[in-house]
């Protein structure tokens, strides 16, 4: 069978077909159309992805990982109203309830589902960008949508489609009156005198108070916002119901720092929310708790390493974050349905490996890194080795394990000199060598800064666990 869920730009075609041991088996073929995140994927019966044609780990939204061995989630809801299940009086009075501060046409995408950008921006015309027109415009359009009465035009220009609404919008970030506009042009006058310009690359020496200048410059520009605000009655008193956070920036802060130690009363003081309006906001977006979602999203990381790599368990558990890598393993375990060497052996193929060049180097770097830690290493050095610049080298880092350049060889050479303090005898100075230090010194403020606790407080306190012990003596 083949259907389209609703609201949605994605074909799913369901198929009854036989296993590899000849029983029956139901498979869904799911085709998301989504502009350049566009995918074909095949699911299994147990919800998990066999394959797709575009294999998406850190790449895109940390929450949809689309691997080999993961559960398929759909696309989140956008949980807005679908503009032609509403009557007439429900589109009247939302837009009626709108601060009418955001262009017409951003108002339209963030509160109505079924409308594209362009056909935002192809409504916030016809009416002018005024709130007030907009409700007949919008009547007019669904009428039309709903009769059959449209057609489809393309405007060529120079023999490439032109996105003709785009240009003629060109939407400032601002709506005032002349007066405010003016008001507006002039001060940034004023704040360029004070400040400069950059892009002119002009060197002129500083003012006196300079900095204490452009500050009152910017309070001045908060002020005088909040007062064109209360001009136009829409001042932020009284009444005034209080505007949900935005709390998307949560969930990227999560994904970019699962190397780290979080909690949830430490975000929640990050991002200035209560701890249960967090947990609620985590619930609604993902259908998980807290940390439910945080070990996912762990996993997600160890299973790119697991497909894009050839880092062992514990070099990959370095620099995911995790400190044992049995623990890993039996939680992906469990996660995967199948052990994780077997499900390296299984996805990890030279013909199936998809062609993400970012995410190969990404992991590449790293993979060098816990490689090459013990030697004399400059972060320029690396980055040329694999053709980046180091901004670029230490973006994809950041993304891989949660660390730039510096920060990510001073914890592989920490975590190893771990492991020699528990299981060799050497000094501390000699471990500060072998693991590419070039004092005792370094290595003391890097351990300390890590684990805080010195080397020697370490050893003393810190005992092997059996099984690694066992295989030592081994």
């Amino acid at each position: 069978s083949l259907r389209q869920p609703e609201g949605e730009r994605m074909l799913i075609l369901e198929l009854d077909c036989r296993d590899e041991l000849g029983l029956s088996s139901r498979k869904r073929l799911v085709a998301e159309l989504i502009g350049r995140s566009a995918n074909l994927i095949l699911v299994g019966e147990d919800g998990r992805i066999i394959d797709c044609m575009r294999r998406v780990d850190y790449a895109g939204d940390p929450l949809r990982r689309l691997l080999p061995g993961m559960l398929y989630r759909m696309p989140p809801k956008q949980n807005k109203p679908d503009f032609r299940q509403l009557s007439q009086t429900e589109r009247c009075d939302r837009i009626a309830a709108s601060s009418k501060e955001m262009p017409v046409d951003k108002f339209l995408l963030d509160s109505f589902s079924g409308l594209s950008p362009l056909i935002c921006r192809e409504l916030a015309w016809r009416c002018r960008r005024d709130y007030d027109a907009l409700p007949a415009q919008l009547a007019a359009f669904s009428d039309s949508v709903e009769a059959g009465e449209f057609a489809p035009y393309l405007l060529v220009q120079d023999g490439k489609p032109l996105d003709f609404v785009r240009q003629i919008l060109n939407d400032p970030v601002f709506y005032g009156s002349p007066v405010q506009m003016a008001w507006m042009q002039d001060y940034f006058l004023r704040l360029q005198n004070e400040v400069g310009l950059e892009s002119i690359l002009e060197e002129r020496p500083p003012k006196v108070l300079s900095s204490l200048g452009a500050m009152t410059q910017l309070l001045t520009l908060v002020i005088q916002l909040m007062r064109f605000k209360a001009q136009a009655g829409q001042a932020e008193e009284g009444a005034a119901p209080e505007k949900k956070r935005d709390l998307r920036d949560v969930l990227r802060y999560m994904y970019a720092h699962t190397a780290e130690k979080l909690s949830v009363e430490g975000l929640a003081r990050t991002f200035y929310v209560s701890e249960s309006a967090l947990r609620s906001y985590i619930r609604e977006m993902t259908g998980m708790g807290f940390y439910d979602l945080l070990n996912e999203m762990r996993l997600g990381k160890v299973s790119g390493y697991l497909l894009y790599t050839n880092m062992t368990l514990e070099e990959i558990s370095e620099a995911v974050g995790f400190w044992d890598a049995s623990h890993i393993s039996k939680v992906f375990s469990e996660y995967a349905g199948m052990p994780i060497h077997e499900y390296r052996r299984s996805y990890q193929q030279p013909d199936t490996l998809p062609r993400l060049e970012e995410a190969r180097t990404g992991y590449a770097v790293s993979e060098y890194l816990t490689k090459h830690y013990a030697e004399e290493l400059s972060p320029k050095q690396v980055a040329e080795r694999f053709g980046l610049s180091v901004s670029e080298m230490n973006r994809l880092l950041l993304i891989q394990t949660s660390r730039n350049y510096e920060d990510f060889l001073n914890y592989v050479r920490v975590s190893r000199a771990g492991r020699l303090l528990l299981e060799t005898k050497l000094t501390v100075t000699d471990i500060a060598a072998e693991v590419g230090y070039g004092s005792v010194k370094t290595l003391n403020r890097n351990f300390f800064r890590i684990n805080r606790t010195t080397p020697g407080n370490f050893r003393a306190s810190v005992v092997l666990q059996p099984k690694r012990q066992e295989r030592e003596e081994r």
